[in-house]
């Protein structure tokens, strides 16, 4: 009974082997009519995302001091290269040395503005300072004359001619030593905004041939 059952068991099994060992029929591809290739099927990837460098490094450009602050310097002869008079051997960066340049003579244009609008304050009070005094010197005048007909006048008015004499001869003798006072004082005045105009200038000029000179 027990020969019977291993007798099955190892009829099986060489089935099961025999089976496993056989090869497989390869894939039937059927032709497309016409005897062209077989047909491929295009297949398409659409990703959506944003693109970013995996790896980056920084370009440092050599950096100089000149009178307008630090100069970038953007282009440079080659090394060895045999030059000749009036050649560019480098040419520098001139934006900072251009908003420089521009700061600068918006100072000089309001400088020289302010000059002019000094020089004109100092014409009118000049010449209202000379109204007063021509006033001040006619009312004395005036008292004076007033004062010559002392014997027709009465004691009161004699008196009170005398007292506008005595204040007229004050008031220009005042009007006319701070008339001086003030000519001298707007003198000094427009003299200080003219140097401040032309120290400006100078920075002006220096600023145009630092840009000059990077470009």
């Amino acid at each position: 009974m027990n020969f019977g059952r291993q007798v099955a068991v190892f009829s099986i099994s060489v089935i099961l082997i025999t089976s496993c060992g056989r090869p497989t029929s390869p894939p039937v591809t059927h032709a497309a009519e016409g005897g062209s290739e077989p047909a491929r099927l295009k297949r398409e990837i659409r990703l959506t995302g944003i693109i970013e460098a995996v790896r980056s490094s920084k370009v440092v450009v050599p950096q100089l001091l000149g009178p307008g602050g630090p100069m970038t310097l953007t282009k440079l002869i080659p090394n060895g290269v045999t030059v000749q008079k009036d050649d560019l051997l480098a040419v520098f960066d001139s934006t900072t040395q251009l908003d420089a340049a521009r700061a600068a003579l918006a100072k000089y244009e309001d400088l020289g503005h302010q000059v002019e609008q000094k020089r004109a304050q100092i014409r009118a009070d000049s010449e209202k300072r000379i109204q007063d005094l021509k006033q001040a010197e006619g009312d004395l005048a005036k008292a004076e004359m007033d004062l010559k007909k002392g014997p027709v006048q009465s004691e009161i008015e004699r008196l009170q001619t005398e007292v506008k004499v005595a204040k007229g001869k004050e008031q220009v003798a005042s009007l006319r030593k701070s008339n001086e006072l003030h000519e001298k004082a707007d003198a000094a005045a427009l003299r200080i905004a003219e140097l401040q105009r032309d120290r400006q200038k100078v920075a002006l000029d220096a600023q145009k041939a630092t840009w000059h000179g990077s470009s």
